[in-house]
């Protein structure tokens, strides 16, 4: 196991003039994690093509910690899919996580 230090963040929609609507992301505070990769894919969207890369988390039990938050290292964005207590113990959480990674050109393997 390797844990890492995340910042973990819940959006917040503040109330502008005018009636605008604009997402940010609130830090919720520090927590370590250990981050195992499960798969990945390209997924193709009307935007450009993006590289999903799916993770099992597994951090410390925190209630504040829900499904729509993320953790974030640096440029790194873990978007939270799924929370579970699988002991039902209040002592580990695992989460299934998503990265979205944006491919540069299309396929990696072009050039080839």
């Amino acid at each position: 196991m390797r844990w890492q230090r995340y910042i973990y963040e819940v959006p917040h929609i503040p109330d502008r003039a005018l009636g605008q609507k604009h997402l940010l992301w609130q830090a919720v505070r520090a927590v370590w994690l250990d981050v195992m990769p499960l798969r990945s894919g390209l997924t193709f969207r009307p935007s450009p093509e993006e590289n999903v890369v799916s993770y099992r988390v597994q951090l410390r039990y925190d209630a504040d910690i829900q499904v729509g938050g993320r953790f974030r290292r640096n440029t790194r964005l873990l978007m939270i899919r799924s929370v579970e207590d699988r002991a039902l113990r209040h002592r580990r959480l695992d989460c299934l996580c998503d990265e979205i990674r944006p491919t540069l050109g299309g396929y990696e393997d072009d050039a080839l």
